[in-house]
C-alpha cells in the first residue's frame, strides 16, 4: 500500500477520508496537503487541509455549524420554469413559477426567501452552485427583467407584480414602472370590506361613496344609492386616471 493512500477511510471526528493525500500551493507559495472529506453528519463532500483534520480544528463542515434554512431546486414542467424552496424553519414549500425560457438561466442558483412588511414572500437568489456567483439583482422578479431589458431600463424603477402574487414571476406579470405607477396597484387595505378598492359605505347616510387617489390627493367621485354605480364610476376613473390600469385594459 503506499504511503499516501493511508489515510483513505480513516474517520476523525466528523470526518471521513475518501482521498488520496494531495498537495496545492498557497498565496504565499508553500506547499499544503489536502484530501477529499465527507462530513458523516450531512454527507456533504469537502476539500480539507490533511492537518486540519488531524488535529482536530475542523470538527464540523460549514453546513452543520451555519444550518441553511432554505433548500431549493429548480426544474420544468411542460410550459414553465419551476422553482421550489422549501423552509427548513417554518416547515413550509413555496412555488414560484418563470417563463420556460430562462430555465438555463436559473438552475445553477440556490434560492432564499425575503419577506415583506406585509408579510409577502420574494424569492431572492442566495448564491450560485459550483463555479456559478449570485448575480446583481439579487431579487428573482428584477433579475428576470434585467435578463429581458437590461440594467439601464429598469434602474431606479420599481417591478411591480400585476396579479399581486409575488411568486408568479413569468414576464407577462411583471411591470416595469415608477413608484407612482406601483403604488396604483396596490393590494385592499386590510379595513376594506367592499372587496372594490376606492368604494365604500358611509355608515351614517347608508349611501355608497367612490373616490380615487392621484398624486397622494384623494379626489371625491360622488355618492350613490347602489354599490353597482359607486363601483361603475371608480373603474372609469381607474381607466382615465391610472397608466397602470390602462396598460391592463390594453393587454385584455
Amino acid at each position: 500500500m503506499k504511503a499516501k493512500e493511508i489515510y483513505i477511510g480513516m474517520i476523525i471526528n466528523n470526518w471521513k477520508i475518501v482521498s488520496e493525500r494531495y498537495s496545492k500551493k498557497t498565496i504565499s507559495g508553500n506547499s499544503v496537503l489536502y484530501v477529499k472529506a465527507l462530513c458523516l453528519n450531512c454527507n456533504i463532500e469537502y476539500e480539507m487541509g490533511l492537518n486540519d483534520i488531524l488535529r482536530g480544528h475542523s470538527k464540523q463542515c460549514k453546513e452543520c455549524t451555519n444550518p441553511r434554512r432554505y433548500f431549493s431546486k429548480v426544474y420544468t414542467d411542460e410550459y414553465n420554469t419551476i422553482i421550489e424552496v422549501e423552509d427548513i424553519k417554518e416547515n413550509k414549500v413555496y412555488f414560484s413559477y418563470v417563463d420556460l425560457q430562462y430555465f438555463w438561466e436559473l438552475v445553477n442558483f440556490n434560492f432564499g426567501l425575503v419577506f415583506s412588511k406585509s408579510n409577502k414572500p420574494y424569492l431572492e437568489i442566495s448564491g450560485g452552485i459550483g463555479k456559478a456567483k449570485a448575480p446583481t439583482p439579487k431579487r428573482l422578479h428584477r433579475y428576470i427583467c434585467f435578463l429581458e431589458y437590461g440594467e439601464e431600463y429598469i434602474k431606479g424603477r420599481t417591478i411591480d407584480h400585476k396579479d399581486k402574487i409575488t411568486l408568479n414571476n413569468r414576464l407577462n406579470n411583471l411591470n416595469v414602472v415608477g413608484a407612482l405607477e406601483n403604488a396604483q396597484n396596490h393590494s385592499l387595505r386590510k379595513d376594506n370590506t367592499t372587496s372594490v378598492t376606492g368604494v365604500s359605505i358611509m355608515k351614517s347616510t347608508g349611501r355608497w361613496i367612490a373616490y380615487i387617489n392621484i398624486e397622494n390627493k384623494r379626489i371625491w367621485l360622488g355618492d350613490f344609492n347602489t354599490f353597482e354605480e359607486a363601483k361603475e364610476v371608480r373603474e372609469r376613473a381607474e381607466i382615465k386616471h391610472h397608466t397602470y390600469v390602462q396598460s391592463i385594459k390594453y393587454e385584455q
